[in-house]
């Protein structure tokens, strides 16, 4: 899901051709990836995110919430490149995959109307399997 005001802008850059025009924008993504075996619980997937190396978890910027029905963890990530990132994930019901929904921008802030739209997707979430 794209912010409306990110796709008029891509669009009038793709119509008169302006390079490098993509990177401007920030996405609202929802994707799955395996579970790592060393993950049980959300609790497990902020002991590894803070393990990683990339980046650190902005203090006063996570804890716990329910997504779908589901315990999940949201927390910010910055980077010294900078990029600032927020997370939130949780564990699929079938068990062998985490749930993955994250924005981001370059710089030490995330636009509002993006963290708008990734509270609008956690809100609404269902998980039919």
């Amino acid at each position: 899901m794209r912010n409306p005001a990110d796709v008029a802008f891509m669009e009038c850059a793709e119509r008169e051709r302006m390079r490098g025009y993509g990177h401007q924008v920030s996405d609202v993504i929802v994707s799955l990836e395996p579970r790592p075996s060393n993950v049980r619980n959300v609790r497990d997937i902020v002991r590894e995110v803070a393990q990683s190396g990339g980046g650190q978890i902005v203090s006063g910027e996570s804890g716990f919430t329910t997504i779908a029905g589901r315990e999940a963890v949201v927390y910010t990530v910055q980077t010294v490149y900078p990029e600032r990132h927020r997370y939130a994930r949780l564990i699929h019901p079938n068990g062998r995959y985490i749930v993955n929904i994250s924005t981001g921008d370059y710089g030490e802030r995330i636009d509002p109307i993006d963290l708008q739209v990734m509270n609008l997707i956690m809100s609404s979430m269902a998980i039919e399997f």
